[in-house]
């Protein structure tokens, strides 16, 4: 918006800018997953207009399909280049993957009236054994660990512990060679 006195008032100058229309979507540093199944997440398509706030929520949903596989460290950022001689803009997704973190054990500190196997019973996240390829436990999962928070805290507290509080989760990460 630009002003300009006149004689008999304020003149206004509105500069209009259209939408950049989204001509390509790419993915780089993908390797668990293929372009095709990372499209199929997305809300932005081509041939519609870019959006700014639709590619934040595909960045949203390619990070939660990562986590929920196993790898929660992955980062995920977009870069829009832009065209504006043709009002044209492609969209490119990198991918940086992390490992994929397998829990060995989970343990509980400070449960002096509970046995951890009934404190593991109350929760989701699961260690790894022979048949996680089949239930899909046993992966490290972020969203899960807030759910198990709660539940704990539920738990808890339908037992009577009405001053329960969790301090703290801790990772103690492990080298593999597998």
């Amino acid at each position: 918006v630009a002003e300009e006195p006149a004689p008999d008032g304020i003149i206004l100058y509105f500069r209009l800018q259209g939408k950049l229309k989204l001509t390509d979507i790419s993915f780089t540093g993908n390797k668990k997953y293929s372009k095709r199944k990372l499209s199929k997440k997305l809300v932005s398509k081509v041939g519609e207009p870019l959006n700014e706030q639709r590619l934040f929520t595909d960045r949203q949903e390619i990070i939660k399909l990562y986590q929920k596989a196993g790898y929660p460290g992955t980062e995920v950022t977009y870069r829009i280049q832009p065209d504006e001689a043709l009002g044209q803009g492609t969209v490119v997704f990198e991918i940086k993957e992390s490992a994929k973190v397998k829990i060995t054990d989970v343990y509980f500190e400070g449960n002096n009236t509970y046995k951890d196997k009934k404190l593991r019973k109350e929760i989701k996240t699961r260690r790894r054994w022979m048949f996680s390829w089949l239930t899909g436990s046993g992966y490290l999962k972020k969203d899960q660990l807030e759910d198990d928070k709660d539940r704990l805290a539920e738990f808890y507290q339908k037992e009577g512990y009405i001053d329960y509080d969790l301090k703290d989760i801790q990772y103690n990460y492990t080298t593999s060679n597998k």
